[in-house]
């Protein structure tokens, strides 16, 4: 691990009707923002031992000091500023890099399945190649790394659709970028995914077997008062 690797964790403020709205019905919108914040809490575990510096990249701009708060305050946090996904991730990644970063991942919040391992096995992927991708099943990804400012790879995409993965991948094969995958992951957003993550969580064994299983139990509490609502 170099003591310059950066990790960007990508989150919005888990306020009602703002947050995981897909996941809205049968969630309400209060229900959808305890399930953001349950996943910005398990984050906060799943990062703990990454060696390298770790900054948290919050919208909208004014709950900065507040997410902070949430995630603890020695936390640092950076406002994503304005424009599209792809503006806002390329600011940041060009922030990190200013600021002496080796190489950038980007994460989001969405995927707390994830082995622990996986931010090893991204840095180690680019020790021979440009860029790492982490690609989910719906067609975007869960992870995208870097050893260089690569601008190309966050203009112009379809941000939400379901080419953003591919997109990505074009964008670096016509930079000449040197390419690495991990293995396919998914988001948590909707909510055949939240109950998909609940089952997968509660199998999951040591290192993070207890708090993978305390998450569970959170996410289902959840779904259990969403479908006992009238």
């Amino acid at each position: 691990m170099r003591l310059a690797d950066t990790l960007l964790v990508f989150a919005r403020y888990p306020a009602p009707g703002t947050v995981k709205t897909r996941l809205v019905p049968p969630l309400s919108p209060g229900q959808a923002a305890e399930v953001q914040t349950a996943l910005i809490h398990a984050m906060v575990g799943w990062v703990t031992g990454w060696g390298g510096a770790l900054r948290w990249v919050v919208t909208p701009d004014d709950r900065a000091a507040a997410f902070a708060q949430t995630v603890g305050c020695d936390a640092i946090v950076w406002p994503q500023g304005e424009g599209d996904l792809g503006a806002r991730l390329e600011r940041a990644t060009c922030r990190a890099f200013d600021e002496g970063a080796g190489c950038v991942l980007l994460m989001g919040t969405d995927s707390p399945t994830l082995p622990v391992g996986t931010l090893a096995a991204a840095v180690d992927a680019l020790q021979s190649a440009d860029a790492v991708l982490g690609p989910c099943d719906d067609g975007g990804y869960y992870l995208l790394g870097m050893n260089t400012p690569q601008p190309a790879l966050f203009a112009d995409i379809s941000w939400g659709g379901p080419d953003v993965a591919d997109q990505t991948r074009r964008r670096a094969a016509a930079c000449g970028l040197r390419w690495s995958e991990l293995p396919c992951s998914y988001d948590l957003d909707r909510i055949d995914d939240l109950r998909r993550a609940v089952r997968e969580l509660s199998l999951l064994s040591a290192p993070n077997a207890t708090a993978a299983r305390s998450l569970a139990a959170g996410l289902g509490k959840i779904l259990a008062e969403a479908t006992e609502q009238p």
